[in-house]
């Protein structure tokens, strides 16, 4: 024999769990993302500019962590072997290109306008 009633005194809730997964899903796929975009960073060459004087006018030469790349003792893409007329134009010019460089451009190429 059974004492009692089966139905309770006061009411049953059945505590229910927020669901967690879809955020655990997302967090997921934002943290492979960063990792992904993380390890495909390449960190840019140290490019470094120095100036060369000639009898001819200025040049410029580009180097890599101190190895030679580009060897310009005068003005590209003008006929014969004129150097720049001022250090300073020079040394914009090899800006640029090392700029080039380090944005993965290679051969870096130059417009006549930004010769000067």
């Amino acid at each position: 024999m059974i004492y009692g009633s089966l139905t309770p005194r006061f009411p049953v809730t059945i505590p229910t769990k927020p669901r967690l997964w879809p955020t655990a899903v997302l967090f997921a796929v934002v943290l492979a993302m960063g990792l992904y975009a993380w390890l495909q960073h390449e960190p840019s060459p140290d490019y470094s500019v120095r100036m060369l004087s000639s009898s001819r006018g200025w040049g410029y030469e580009i180097s890599r962590d101190g190895q030679p790349v580009i060897y310009q003792p005068y003005r590209p893409g003008v006929a014969g072997q004129q150097g720049f007329s001022s250090e300073a134009q020079a040394q914009r010019v090899g800006e640029r290109v090392a700029d080039k460089l380090r944005h993965g451009q290679f051969p870096p190429t130059l417009e006549p306008g930004e010769l000067d």
